[in-house]
């Protein structure tokens, strides 16, 4: 049957018996001849008593604290506070008074308050936002800014003033002649044109070698300059893309001995279909560039302050495939065995080169490029 407040009630032993659990509680409360006995709660029963509290938001712990880098309880979630709500001991007639759980409550919000007080609010450099945009700004990049006035300067900068003296372009024309011979045209009149030709040792070298149409251009003055000074010929200063966008099968060979590092990716996209368009069918390109496969690549590639980007035979290949060409070719730009000095140092250079493709062996079991070119510049050959 139900009793007046909705309860029900039964018969036991001659008297009257509430099965409500919280009727029952307070009468064994206020019994003066039977004093409250703790209850006792398995290690379940009390995590699941501490995270209802948590989610009544009893304690509020810290948004994005749940790990302090230098361990501060007061700091966590999984705080003294925390544990202590959890874990408060039954006092009073009512096993657990309002009176201690305000305490502890009060004890974890000043806790609280307290860390989040000793933080100091990011700054906008630490908030990583997004640059904004100005409206109607153009898409250039910042770093094309720098190249007026750094390539102004030069010469300064480099240490290269005055026109080169005949020892060096002597000394430069031997390299030029160990490294390029096999790759000139057969034809002393074939155009030749030296993009990036600085102070025109190469321009020179050519024809001082007897060819007789050989160009050269450079976006710096001043190295345009000193290329005049030096009495080449032909040294022009002028911009690539502008300078080869009218050209259509002129050129038998173009030059571009470590230029293309000093290009971002967006312009060697431009540059090199211009180049395809500006050779003669089977025409080649030659260049030096540095060698990101070579363990050394970092002492060319950062070398100059202006220098972009660094290449691998893989990149290249992609490039190649890109702008028209046949597939390069890649040799070393090592050391040269024109005298005893340059023998020694070409037959150490092997033993070298061997060590670090023994190194790609034990790391990839085999070497990292078919072309196993390992040093710090290549050489890249490229035909239309």
């Amino acid at each position: 049957m139900r009793g007046q407040h909705g309860a029900a009630t039964g018969v036991r032993s001659g008297r009257v018996v509430r099965s409500d659990v919280r009727v029952r509680r307070r009468r064994r409360n206020v019994d003066p001849a039977r004093p409250p006995r703790r209850r006792r709660l398995h290690r379940g029963a009390a995590d699941r008593r501490a995270r209802a509290r948590a989610r009544s938001h009893v304690l509020r712990p810290s948004v994005g604290n749940h790990r302090h880098p230098r361990g501060d309880p007061e700091a966590s979630p999984r705080s003294s506070a925390w544990h202590a709500l959890a874990r408060a001991p039954a006092s009073g007639p009512n096993r657990g008074s309002s009176r201690s759980n305000a305490s502890v409550r009060g004890q974890a919000r000043r806790s609280r308050r307290a860390a989040q007080g000793s933080r100091a609010p990011p700054t906008l450099s630490q908030l990583h936002l997004p640059r904004v945009r100005r409206r109607g700004a153009g898409v250039s990049d910042f770093r094309s800014d720098y190249r007026p006035g750094f390539y102004a300067v030069y010469g300064a900068v480099t240490g290269h003033l005055g026109a080169p003296s005949p020892r060096e372009r002597a000394a430069a024309s031997r390299q030029f002649d160990a490294r390029w011979r096999r790759w000139l045209p057969s034809d002393r009149t074939t155009p030749i044109l030296d993009v990036g030709c600085g102070a025109g040792l190469f321009v020179g070298y050519l024809q001082g070698g007897g060819f007789s149409n050989v160009t050269g251009i450079d976006w710096s003055a001043g190295e345009v300059a000193r290329a005049s000074e030096a009495g080449v010929r032909g040294a022009v200063h002028a911009d690539a893309v502008g300078f080869l966008a009218d050209k259509k099968d002129r050129y038998g060979l173009v030059a571009l001995l470590n230029v293309f590092e000093h290009l971002r990716k967006d312009e060697i996209l431009a540059l090199l279909p211009l180049l395809h368009q500006a050779l003669m069918p089977g025409g080649r390109i030659i260049a030096v560039t540095p060698n990101g496969l070579s363990p050394f690549s970092g002492a060319t590639r950062y070398w100059d302050f202006s220098h972009e980007l660094a290449f691998t035979p893989a990149s290249w290949r992609q490039l190649a495939a890109g702008a028209g060409f046949h597939p390069p070719v890649f040799e070393e730009y090592g050391p040269i065995a024109h005298s005893a000095a340059g023998v020694v140092r070409s037959a150490l250079w092997r033993i070298v080169a061997l060590a670090i493709e023994a190194v790609a062996w034990i790391e990839v079991g085999g070497p990292r490029d078919p072309s196993r070119v390992y040093t710090a510049d290549m050489k890249v050959i490229l035909t239309k």
